[in-house]
């Protein structure tokens, strides 16, 4: 294993617009079998991220590990608590200065790339990794909500394990009024400012070691307003890293590289095959004062007469994939 430590990048980037790449978010646990197991599943990707921003990495005699081609960017503090492993893909096609801090659990780094992001009309492009540690007393976190969340015109995006508990990210769990209270100002802070939650509400991030805790969504991210057109979307499909929160990965691209929703090509609709079918569509009146799994029943018998009748008859518009798809540059069309 060996080691590196913070730097920045000076060599000249590549020319042409940074189009699409994605980002891999995870709390290591301090543990260098997390990290390697972590960065082994990064490798596998068909499309590897361009940045993984890690909360409380590995760290030995003030230093991180390395992997592979990634350049690591990390507090300068003995021991970092986040950290920035970026792929020389992105080194290579933009430029990129990490902000100068002395905490170590709240670290940025500034990308520039002179023909822009995303087809978007902007050369500068902002990542805040935190990891907000709890603390016993007053304000009970270690990042303050305006630490967080600043009122940028340039595109941002926030990630880290911020160890806080919203309905927001989490609709089905039942809160006390001690979380909310803790929560509530992070979440008005980012919403004064034009953050959006990326998470998609309800997918569990944490999963206690503790057989007796339930699981939560304690990593969040955020994008401002000039970044959330390119905001394409969050999961966790990667394994489990031996880590008690999981791995998450958030891919940004250009909009024109989504394809919209599906729609009927209604000029080749057989409609002699349709209209007969079309008043047994027409639902009976629901049971009165039934059950919630009865109606339940009703409803979703209808529904699925519905959409047989849509997946067996109708044809759909079809959009080609845009050559220029497939690496973090591209050109305009």
């Amino acid at each position: 294993m060996q080691y590196n430590s913070s730097s920045t990048m000076s060599s000249r980037p590549a020319r042409g617009t940074l189009c699409s790449f994605s980002i891999v978010q995870h709390n290591s646990l301090g543990s260098w079998d997390v990290f390697l197991s972590l960065m082994n599943s990064v490798n596998q990707l068909t499309s590897p991220p361009m940045i993984v921003a890690l909360q409380d990495p590995p760290v030995r005699r003030g230093q991180l590990p390395s992997f592979s081609t990634y350049k690591c960017f990390h507090p300068s503090t003995p021991k970092p608590r986040v950290a920035f492993y970026v792929h020389p893909h992105l080194l290579n096609s933009a430029s990129l200065l990490p902000a100068a801090v002395t905490r170590s659990n709240l670290f940025s780094i500034y990308i520039f790339a002179p023909e822009g992001f995303f087809e978007l009309q902007f050369t500068r492009f902002r990542i805040i990794n935190a990891y907000n540690l709890p603390l016993k007393s007053t304000p009970f976190r270690s990042i303050s909500p305006p630490d967080l969340f600043q009122d940028n015109a340039f595109p941002t995006m926030v990630v880290g394990d911020l160890n806080l508990h919203h309905p927001s990210a989490d609709p089905l769990r039942t809160f006390d009024s001690k979380e909310y209270n803790l929560s509530h100002p992070y979440y008005s802070q980012a919403s004064e400012h034009g953050y959006s939650l990326l998470n998609q509400p309800g997918l569990y991030t944490y999963f206690p070691f503790a057989h007796n805790a339930r699981p939560s969504v304690l990593d969040l991210a955020f994008a401002n307003s000039p970044l959330f057109l390119s905001f394409s979307h969050w999961d966790t499909p990667l394994p489990s890293t031996g880590s008690d929160d999981v791995p998450v990965l958030i891919t940004l691209e250009s909009p024109r590289f989504r394809l919209p929703p599906p729609s009927p090509n209604w000029s080749k609709t057989d409609w002699s095959s349709i209209l007969p079918a079309l008043p047994s569509l027409i639902p009976p009146p629901p049971p009165p004062a039934c059950l919630s799994s009865t109606f339940e029943e009703w409803f979703d018998t209808h529904a699925n007469k519905v959409r047989t009748l849509i997946s067996s008859t109708l044809l759909y518009h079809a959009r080609p994939p845009d050559p220029n798809h497939g690496g973090p540059l591209c050109s305009p069309t």
